[in-house]
């Protein structure tokens, strides 16, 4: 493979735990990574947005991360950023990814700045509290926006 075979599990499949440290402790090895996923990744979506507009479906979210990032801010009608606290972000990556604080590091600081996000933004989420209070921010985000 790409990044060799060590990144590989038993069943052939690429696993992601071992990927994340050789692409994130490497820019030009993330660049490659997006280079190969990335297109892949854009057809995917613009096929199933396809598919609901010709069910007629009147909304869609898709949630990517990378999609400012990737320049896929043409493909949607409206771009909705969540940001957070660094600090918040670093201990949330620890706990539910499992990574050490330096590895929590590597990632933010391989993705582009909530300063530069918000930039990009049509509605900003800020991402303060816990799971609850975002779900609750969204919800009435969302429904103020269908609503309207």
């Amino acid at each position: 493979t790409e990044f060799g075979q060590e990144i590989l599990s038993a069943d052939g499949e690429i696993d992601r735990k071992k990927l994340g440290p050789i692409v994130f402790s490497d820019s030009s090895k993330m660049d490659r990574l997006n280079q190969i996923m990335h297109p892949l990744i854009r057809d995917l979506i613009e096929k199933r947005l396809a598919t609901l507009e010709s069910k007629q479906t009147k909304v869609a979210v898709v949630e990517a991360a990378i999609l400012i990032e990737a320049g896929w801010k043409s493909v949607f009608d409206e771009i909705w950023v969540v940001i957070a606290d660094r600090e918040e972000v670093i201990n949330r990556l620890g706990v539910r990814n499992g990574l050490s604080r330096d590895d929590a590091v590597r990632r933010i600081d391989s993705q582009m700045s909530d300063n530069e996000r918000i930039e990009h933004g049509d509605v900003v989420v800020e991402n303060t509290g816990s799971m609850e209070d975002l779900q609750t921010r969204v919800h009435s985000l969302w429904f103020g926006r269908i609503s309207a």
